[in-house]
């Protein structure tokens, strides 16, 4: 039997597990809600799940909590019985195995493997922490508690930060079945959007004419400004729907999610520089309070380092960066081609940029920059944040001047520097640490 117990409770002065304040699982979870949703059985022995309601919401590269509490009636089960299970269910109802335990013996499956474990934060409690979270974990998950014959289920929502964008290839539009969809956003680092995830990003005022692929196989579209070439003029605003769609023969554009640029600042990696650098860190600046900063050894930099000593230098081609992943505009004194802007970014250390970043760092980054240039699938785009004359309308945005041809010298190129501090990014030779000794300075290493 399903019981809201809203207004019951406090009238039977009884109080469960988070029902009089917020979920505060950890400083990158949200939950909307009070209210927990209580799965009752009998009372003969019978084992009740509560859950959080709403959704806990985090971003890629987070740590997060999904919340699960457990009690019999009565309470005399024995704790090396109870078997705990969490799976991930799919819009199609399929569920995918992510975390089981029975008694002190656990098991991780898939890409889970290394990322989840109980959170063990005392007697009863079935939670389960997620690291480093991936556009992959967003969804519904299931926790259910097993003691003997009797079991009990909940579910939590996982949610993400993130932006949704439009999408279509060089091929032009309409021209991607479902799976090529799937694949066009894996390639530009991002995932298939949801309906949730779309219907909010029409909340914020997206508007896009061209109907698109969403994850549970239907085909889509937001009007926030109804006009004759979308459906209609008098037609209200809102999600258009197609409903669903044949995935292998029908086409469309795709409408791709994506959340912050994967991982967060970490303890400093070896880079590879081909001049002297020092590293310090910054009070303030462009990678946030605190970040790691790179500077080339010049005159200019010794005069910084003497009215802001570092914390730590090395000497030497190697220098350690522990700063976020980040997109950003190179700057050169000659416009590029697509070949040339590719040698570009990986001469400075980086890669061409995928659409799916260029839009987190829009969103996250809050890259702002009116000048278009390369980025990895061959197309021209630019970032607005705050929108002025003669930088493409009116609205904040990315702007997409298309797919010209791949020899024209007519641009720039955005480059994306992935966070050196994660295990992707590691080096596989650590260099000899060294110390140097400035005026002023007493950072070492």
């Amino acid at each position: 039997m399903l019981l809201h117990l809203f207004h019951v409770l406090p009238m039977l002065g009884l109080s469960l597990y988070g029902l009089n304040t917020p979920w505060l699982l950890d400083s990158a979870v949200v939950v909307a809600g009070a209210v927990l949703q209580v799965n009752c059985q009998d009372d003969t022995g019978a084992v009740i799940v509560q859950t959080a309601p709403g959704k806990v919401v985090t971003h890629r590269g987070g740590t997060i909590t999904l919340p699960c509490r457990y009690h019999h009636e009565p309470e005399t089960a024995d704790p090396s019985r109870i078997r705990i299970k969490w799976t991930k269910v799919t819009d199609t109802f399929q569920f995918a195995d992510v975390f089981v335990a029975l008694g002190r013996q656990q098991r991780v499956f898939g890409p889970y493997r290394g990322r989840v474990a109980l959170e063990q934060a005392g007697p009863g409690d079935a939670s389960v922490v997620i690291h480093n979270v991936t556009l992959q974990d967003y969804g519904r998950y299931e926790c259910e508690v097993t003691n003997d014959m009797e079991d009990d289920t909940g579910f939590v929502s996982l949610d993400l930060e993130g932006v949704v964008f439009p999408y279509y290839p060089r091929l032009g539009r309409y021209k991607l079945n479902y799976h090529e969809a799937e694949e066009a956003c894996k390639q530009q680092d991002a995932i298939l959007a949801s309906h949730s995830q779309l219907h909010k990003a029409w909340l914020e005022g997206l508007d896009w004419c061209n109907a698109g692929w969403l994850e549970d196989g239907s085909v889509q579209y937001p009007i926030s400004h109804p006009r004759d070439q979308c459906g209609r003029k008098e037609t209200p605003a809102g999600v258009r729907n197609y409903g669903y769609r044949h995935k292998e023969d029908e086409r469309y554009d795709a409408f791709c999610f994506t959340s912050k640029l994967n991982g967060e600042e970490s303890a400093p990696a070896p880079v590879s520089f081909g001049l002297q650098a020092d590293l310090i860190k910054q009070p303030a600046g462009p990678w946030g309070t605190g970040a790691w900063a790179v500077w080339p050894r010049t005159d200019k930099m010794m005069h910084l380092l003497q009215l802001n000593p570092p914390n730590q230098i090395l000497e030497g081609n190697m220098i350690y960066c522990g700063c976020p992943s980040q997109v950003y505009f190179l700057k050169r004194f000659k416009k590029v081609n697509y070949p040339e802007a590719l040698k570009a970014c990986q001469r400075d250390g980086s890669a061409v940029a995928k659409v799916g970043q260029l839009f987190a760092a829009w969103r996250f980054q809050l890259l702002d920059r009116c000048e278009a240039g390369w980025v990895e699938d061959g197309s021209i785009r630019y970032p607005i944040v705050n929108p002025r004359a003669r930088c493409g309308g009116s609205e904040p945005g990315v702007r997409n001047l298309g797919f010209p041809d791949k020899k024209f010298r007519l641009y720039g190129v955005y480059c994306f520097r992935k966070n050196l501090g994660s295990a992707e990014a590691q080096t596989a030779q650590a260099p000899v640490r060294t110390t140097a000794k400035f005026a002023n300075s007493t950072g070492s290493i």
